[in-house]
């Protein structure tokens, strides 16, 4: 779930809950409603496969980075494991007789020395991987929470942010390309938002996926997507010991533009008699993504993707 609000005058909070059976995750970032500067950041593993990922402390190395995408000063996917060299937390008096400590620490978190970060960005756990996903998850959250800054980011209107987006998004994804003004306009009714522009809370997204055993060692991995623009799912049917994808489908239940529900079906044939364990999103975003596609599709069905492959 990602929930964006304003902190003050001048600073929003974008943060991300994930939790699964065996993983409970939170981050977020502070930024600048006029800059998108990432003023503060912060992590948190409270269950996982590893237990000695757990702990909770700063993403420094993120600090003083750019909130906005188009910016390209984002530093996530580089970011070192912190949880390898931040202990345990505990309460006063500790967990009765439980350990304090990890028995593997590395001393010194590297911080923001970037150098060793690039060299060793493979050695993270797959805990941290996540972690990262979640703060590219709170990175989008601020993005679209853009919608309801127009001032702060300068713009007199309404109309002038769209028209801005539209030179930032062009061949984005489907909407976009080309670009279109008119279309544009008409996407604030189409989902319920004309005529009220929320102030305090901006940007909500709450993502929920579930297996369902189907019999005969078929599974059905269903993901359900709701945003502040968007209603969507997707299911996959697969055989568990082998891999093999039966069928995917998806629907669309509220978009911003009429043409984004053309996405539902599109290309989904694709998949049958693939393996979803060997998947990538990356192959997924060949297929459901780019300027003809729809990136908010992808996730969902990468999420319902995710469900079967785990962290």
């Amino acid at each position: 779930m990602c929930h964006v609000e304003r902190l003050d005058e001048g600073h929003c909070i974008s943060g991300v809950n994930f939790m699964a059976t065996d993983f409970d995750a939170y981050v977020d970032i502070v930024f600048d409603v006029h800059t998108y500067e990432i003023t503060d950041a912060n992590w948190a593993i409270h269950r996982a496969p590893d237990m000695d990922r757990r702990g909770q402390g700063k993403a420094t190395m993120i600090i003083g980075d750019s909130a906005f995408p188009a910016d390209g000063r984002l530093s996530v996917r580089i970011m070192p494991d912190y949880s390898k060299c931040t202990d345990f937390t505990m309460p006063p008096g500790g967990w009765f007789d439980y350990p304090h400590h990890k028995d593997k620490l590395e001393e010194v978190c590297p911080d923001d020395d970037k150098v060793r970060a690039k060299v060793e960005k493979d050695d993270v756990s797959p805990e941290w991987k996540k972690v990262r996903e979640l703060f590219l998850e709170a990175v989008r959250g601020a993005f679209q929470a853009e919608l309801f800054l127009v001032e702060e980011r300068g713009c007199k209107s309404l109309a002038e942010l769209q028209e801005r987006w539209l030179e930032d998004k062009n061949a984005y994804c489907r909407p976009y390309n080309p670009p279109d003004l008119e279309l544009a306009r008409k996407w604030p009714p189409f989902i319920g938002l004309s005529q009220h522009y929320p102030l305090k809370n901006t940007y909500k997204k709450y993502i929920q996926y579930v297996q369902y055993d189907e019999g005969d060692g078929v599974v059905r991995s269903v993901s359900h997507y709701n945003d502040s623009t968007h209603t969507m799912s997707a299911e996959i049917r697969y055989v568990v010991e082998t891999g093999e994808i039966l069928g995917v489908e998806n629907d669309v239940q509220r978009v911003p533009f009429s043409i984004c529900a053309e996405t539902e079906g599109r290309n989904l044939d694709w998949f049958t008699g693939g393996n979803v364990y060997q998947l990538a999103k990356r192959d997924v975003g060949g297929v459901i993504g780019g300027p003809r596609g729809c990136f908010h599709m992808l996730d969902v069905i990468w999420y319902a993707i995710e469900s079967i492959q785990g962290i």
